[in-house]
């Protein structure tokens, strides 16, 4: 798809990999400066580092591992770009076995207050292990704790001056002429599985 700008975001890609060679990405977007600076960009590694470490990776199975994060400034297609220079690679500090299916994920809806489905994002969460799933879904138990760990990491980017944000580049499937960005209120994790391609059934 063609570059949309959107002023003041920037985007970052966290890039995990789990047994076998198998690769995931997960890619947010935070409020910045109306023209992203590296100091913005400094800043929201120092918050979304340790976050995501000690929320998103803590409860991930210990066959995967997180490789590394890159940020980009959205406001034009040649903005700035910050590649982490934190400790990589981190890996899943829950020792149960990975799901059967790799690609097997749980899924978090991101709300910003508003209907409608450029108004939600979601967010696949990867290494998941068989201790936090009872077929297709999520045990009672694993989903108040990726519950938690997400609004803990809405939380702390918030109190960084970053919030997360849902991009919107199109609608009624027509690309803007700019993103519009939405700050993101709450954060839903669901109990059905699912792949990036479809929900398990």
């Amino acid at each position: 798809m063609p570059f949309i700008p959107t002023p003041g975001i920037v985007q970052a890609n966290l890039f995990f990999e789990g047994v076998g060679g198998v690769f995931a990405q997960n890619r947010l977007y935070f409020a910045a400066s109306t023209v992203p600076t590296s100091t913005d960009m400094e800043e929201i590694d120092d918050a979304l580092y340790p976050v995501i470490v000690a929320q998103y990776t803590e409860h991930m199975s210990s066959f995967w591992q997180l490789d590394g994060i890159t940020y980009r400034a959205m406001n034009e297609a040649e903005g700035l770009e910050l590649v982490s220079t934190q400790t990589f690679p981190v890996e899943g500090a829950s020792g149960d076995t990975e799901m059967e299916g790799a690609q097997v994920s749980y899924t978090i809806t991101l709300n910003t207050g508003l209907a409608g489905r450029s108004a939600r994002g979601r967010v696949y969460g990867v290494g998941l292990t068989n201790a936090a799933a009872t077929g297709n879904r999520l045990t009672t138990a694993a989903q108040g704790v990726f519950q938690a760990a997400w609004a803990a990491i809405l939380s702390a980017m918030e109190l960084s001056g970053h919030a997360l944000q849902v991009v919107s580049f199109f609608e009624g499937g027509v690309a803007r002429s700019e993103g519009r960005p939405l700050s993101v209120l709450s954060a839903n994790v669901r109990f059905p599985l699912a792949t990036q391609r479809r929900r398990l059934s």
